[in-house]
């Protein structure tokens, strides 16, 4: 049971010839019409690594330009396909992906291509710890986890393409930071300084004069937190209003 594979389309006279272990001998020959159909020959284009979520161009070509319609299927290498000849895809996970595409024509016939990609994670920012700071303050920022680092504009910064610049906000302000790694992938991240305002404060009470052993409601307004002083004979010194 031999097994030949034809290149071009014809009419081939196909010989048999036999020998027995006696040494007799015979021939079998018989005319074979062979239509051999064109196969397509898949040369496909990629990026050898992408960054994270980044969208990849694939692009697949059939070099032999085969006359038959062609279909495509692409394996991602994450049990994702798709069925388009240039598709784009971008990976929810870091990782070495093997990716296959497949052409496959009207008869039958088939080719495949398979190379891989390296998915590249960002890097891991933190833009630092939201802080509180009352007016005419200033903080400086301290973002960790990436190779360098960018700054949304903002007046109230003192630098932005730089890693701590000097923040001076006047009211509760959020700023962004862009890092990438050495991989040139990035990522953003946050950190809020809120602004304490000057406190406007407000004090009154029902009179100034009291008899011995009765007592009077001290009324205070306009601040977030209260400490009277001298304590004694106060109900609770850190309560806004106190008997």
């Amino acid at each position: 049971n031999a097994v030949h594979y034809y290149k071009k389309s014809g009419t081939y006279n196909v010989v048999l010839s036999l020998e027995t272990a006696t040494g007799c001998r015979g021939t079998f020959a018989e005319n074979i019409s062979l239509v051999v159909n064109p196969a397509p020959v898949i040369n496909a284009v990629f990026v050898d690594s992408a960054c994270l979520k980044t969208i990849v161009n694939f692009t697949a070509k059939d070099e032999a330009a085969i006359p038959d319609p062609v279909e495509w299927q692409w394996d991602f290498g994450n049990n994702d396909i798709s069925t388009e000849q240039n598709p784009v895809y971008a990976y929810n996970a870091a990782g070495l992906y093997r990716v296959s595409v497949l052409s496959k024509s009207s008869k039958g016939c088939t080719d495949t291509f398979s190379k891989s990609i390296h998915i590249l994670p960002p890097p891991d920012l933190d833009a630092g710890v939201n802080t509180i700071i009352c007016l005419n303050q200033s903080v400086t920022l301290q973002p960790t986890g990436a190779f360098s680092y960018v700054w949304e504009s903002s007046g109230s910064l003192s630098c932005t393409n730089c890693v701590n610049p000097v923040a001076a906000p006047v009211v509760t302000t959020t700023y962004y930071a862009t890092g990438d790694n050495n991989f040139g992938c990035e990522t953003s991240d946050s950190v809020t300084v809120q602004v304490i305002q000057p406190t406007n404060l407000s004090l009154s009470v029902n009179g100034d004069t009291l008899c011995q052993g009765s007592s009077v409601l001290l009324i205070a307004s306009g601040a977030e937190k209260y400490n009277w002083q001298p304590s004694a004979g106060l109900s609770n010194t850190n309560i806004p209003n106190p008997v």
